[in-house]
């Protein structure tokens, strides 16, 4: 990126990325734009989050809550205390708390299968959670409470991801959300972003 920049081929060391949508009505590709960002793929707001002291987590934000609403009005909060997290691309998983995970499991009727680190989900499950076209939205802001937030809501369909050989013998189905064993694990992985 920094030899890009020095050859004015980028104007910055900045990027953008976004993971698409291919499941959406539009099937939305993915984008990386080198030296900036895409503004047509963003929506305009005024929140702006700034760099976490702990130089071990470059991003962290605040996640204030957690909630989802179905297609037939019924809520749940997930989080029930706000927590800071890393954002961090170079895992697919929402790492949350125990407690957290176990709202999740609750509301969606996952099961964790611990020997492979993964919440599972079978053509069944599939069909009921894609039956009830839940969106889960993420409350941000700089801290884990108070102060300007940030609402991004996510269809069931974000988290509707395969893990695939080598990791798995076959293609498997599972809900993208990983038990935490402390504070400095919570992070937002691919899938939120």
């Amino acid at each position: 990126m920094t030899a890009l920049t020095n050859q004015s081929l980028i104007p910055s060391v900045s990027f953008g990325y976004t993971a698409g949508a291919p499941y959406s009505l539009k099937k939305v590709l993915g984008s990386l734009t080198l030296g900036g960002y895409d503004q047509s793929r963003s929506t305009p707001n005024n929140m702006t989050f700034s760099f976490a002291p702990d130089t071990d987590r470059d991003i962290v934000i605040g996640i204030q809550s957690i909630t989802s609403t179905d297609q037939d009005g019924t809520q749940y909060d997930f989080l029930p205390t706000g927590i800071d997290a890393s954002v961090d691309s170079t895992v697919a998983q929402i790492w949350l708390p125990l407690e957290a995970c176990r709202l999740f499991e609750e509301a969606f009727g996952l099961t964790y299968d611990a020997e492979n680190q993964l919440y599972p989900v079978n053509n069944t499950l599939h069909k009921k959670l894609l039956a009830q076209n839940t969106s889960i939205t993420f409350t941000l802001g700089n801290s884990d409470s108070g102060g300007q937030i940030l609402n991004i809501t996510l269809p069931y369909h974000s988290f509707d991801l395969q893990v695939k050989p080598p990791f798995a013998s076959n293609a498997t189905r599972y809900f993208p959300l990983q038990r935490a064993a402390n504070e400095m694990q919570y992070t937002l992985g691919r899938t939120f972003l």
